[in-house]
């Protein structure tokens, strides 16, 4: 998914969304997260594919840097990675609102899990300076000959991005989720179970 985020990146300019509708389906293409408002999702054009607002941050990115973070992550994929902060994200506001969330060692495995990658994402911006957005990245390598610029993007094959938290538009998307009601807990990475994301079913 990478070269493909990158491809995006390195497009003369941003490429372009639509709200869903009916016609664009309730199931992301990028996580799998299914059904709950229209609003929820986004339609990129040309292709017509759909994907929810977290992953839609992805292709917008480099015109968008202030909505996301990045992070060398090289054990999760995008899809997988978006869909358990987005769960993350929901059962936080439920918490905060007296409402049950997931319980036990699953919830304090993801809690610390998301403390983790948020670090990793200041450890990558003071370690790469010029990977500390996606703007820069887009930037750095648009100003490379083919050749380095090729050698780069295979070196960048662990880059993710994370959502920010505080963002208003995705603050409204959580609360939306939030209103759906609590699934069935997550397994945290490596706990040896599997998303729901990752098999596709609502959150």
């Amino acid at each position: 998914m990478v070269d493909r985020l990158l491809e995006d990146w390195l497009a003369e300019s941003s490429p372009a969304l639509a709200p869903a509708g009916r016609a664009g389906g309730t199931t992301c293409a990028g996580c799998g997260l299914a059904g709950g408002s229209p609003d929820d999702y986004r339609r990129t054009l040309p292709s017509g594919e759909t994907l929810c607002r977290v992953c839609a941050l992805g292709p917008i990115a480099a015109w968008e840097p202030d909505r996301v973070r990045l992070l060398l992550a090289p054990e999760l994929d995008q899809g997988r990675l978006n869909g358990l902060v987005t769960q993350l994200m929901v059962d936080r506001l439920r918490a905060r609102a007296g409402e049950p969330v997931p319980s036990g060692i699953d919830a304090v495995l993801l809690a610390h899990w998301l403390e983790t990658l948020w670090r990793r994402a200041r450890a990558t911006a003071a370690a790469l300076p010029w990977a500390a957005t996606p703007a820069r990245v887009r930037h750095t390598l648009r100003a490379l000959p083919a050749e380095p610029r090729a050698r780069l993007v295979a070196e960048l094959a662990a880059l993710r991005y994370l959502p920010e938290p505080d963002d208003p538009e995705l603050a409204r998307f959580f609360d939306r989720r939030r209103a759906l009601g609590p699934p069935p807990p997550v397994g945290a990475p490596g706990s040896g179970r599997e998303s729901r994301v990752s098999r596709g079913e609502n959150r």
